[in-house]
């Protein structure tokens, strides 16, 4: 059930833009966009420290955002199969796609946090 508009729940938004509020989590989910990387990978991949990058790889996991498998004994994240992101001049869209409808967050590659236009 939805708030009565044409999109995601009030909670599932919420949900979603407090994961990808911090600022790295957005180039985090730009890079795991472009290939599935373990985390150390990542880490050296935006010079972050491992554990930094495994609270954001937490984070944005909880919130439903990625999925990781475990080939051998490490694990590799991607994109959840209803993400999916788009680049245009130096803008990212995630898009989060639910039962209910989808959310569009469009940031500048640089901008300190995002901007969200439900759909």
């Amino acid at each position: 059930m939805t708030d009565g508009s044409d999109g995601l729940q009030p909670a599932t938004m919420v949900r979603v833009i407090q994961a990808l509020a911090p600022p790295g989590r957005l180039h985090v989910v730009a890079r795991i966009a472009a290939e599935p990387m373990t985390a150390r990978t990542l880490a050296a991949a935006l010079d972050l420290s491992v554990p930094a990058v495994v609270a954001h790889l937490s984070h944005l996991q909880s919130a439903g955002l990625l999925r990781a498998g475990r080939p051998s004994h490490t694990q590799v994240y991607s994109l959840a199969g209803h993400c999916k992101t788009r680049e245009s001049l130096g803008r990212i869209t995630i898009v989060v796609a639910a039962s209910d409808g989808e959310l569009n967050i469009t940031v500048d590659r640089h901008a300190p946090g995002p901007r969200h236009t439900p759909q």
